[in-house]
């Protein structure tokens, strides 16, 4: 200690308990020459305009550059709900702020809507308000496919009557069932597109001859998109596939 205190003296500074010292003109000084006393930086940066557009499979979320001569950079955070919550689990950026004015996200192309927040941090770590922005995914993934299509042609009224299995309840996707016909195997089927959606689970429809019929049951989705089930061939009236 005495050495410290001949050392601060020659320096002009008087050595106070705790390591801090005192200059010449009066102001303390901590050990680790911080001015002793002096206010943290609380004060947080402005929050960023963020906009947002959708493309195909990617959401690019842009902001204009918030005034902070202490900016750290940005963070992106994403949910399927509001409020955003900030944490590890809802960060789409790096864990360490970034200085770009722009992000692309990938989000399940499945129609779901999801909530974007980008908060502006400054070096002293404190961050912007933050106000989410609502974005609709595109709705680029099918239902799923019908299964357990099978038929029979009365022999009678020469009616054909079309059934496939219940939806599984996991299914959230499927609005409804539409029927593609086909005059042969390998040739490509055709369906009405305008006509009403089949909402059960079987169709019957008045055939005009004999002939097999070839056709497949699509399930479809509120943004159209469809899928098939494999080709199934009815044969002869009376018999099934």
């Amino acid at each position: 200690m005495r050495t410290k205190r001949i050392t601060a003296a020659l320096l002009g500074l008087v050595l106070l308990t705790g390591g801090s010292v005192v200059a010449s003109g009066g102001v303390a000084v901590a050990a680790g020459g911080v001015a002793a006393g002096a206010a943290l930086d609380t004060t947080p940066p402005p929050a960023p305009s963020v906009r947002a557009s959708v493309v195909a499979r990617t959401v690019t979320l842009t902001w204009s550059a918030v005034a902070a001569s202490d900016l750290a950079g940005y963070l992106v955070y994403r949910s399927d709900r509001t409020p955003v919550t900030l944490d590890p689990a809802h960060l789409r950026s790096t864990a360490a702020p970034f200085n770009a004015l722009t992000f692309n996200d990938y989000p399940p192309a499945t129609g779901a809507t999801y909530h974007y927040v980008v908060v502006a941090v400054d070096t002293s770590g404190n961050r912007s308000a933050s106000v989410a922005v609502a974005v609709v995914s595109r709705d680029l993934t099918p239902p799923p496919v019908p299964t357990g299509v099978t038929g029979f042609i009365d022999p009678v009224t020469l009616e054909l009557t079309v059934s496939w299995n219940p939806r599984a309840a996991t299914d959230t996707e499927t609005v409804g069932y539409r029927i593609c016909w086909g005059s042969v195997p390998n040739d490509p089927c055709f369906y009405d597109a305008s006509a009403p959606l089949i909402t059960g689970y079987s169709y019957t429809v008045q055939l005009t001859g004999t002939s097999p019929v070839h056709l497949r049951v699509g399930a479809e989705d509120a943004a159209y998109q469809r899928s098939w089930s494999p080709l199934t061939t009815i044969g002869a009236p009376g018999t099934t596939p």
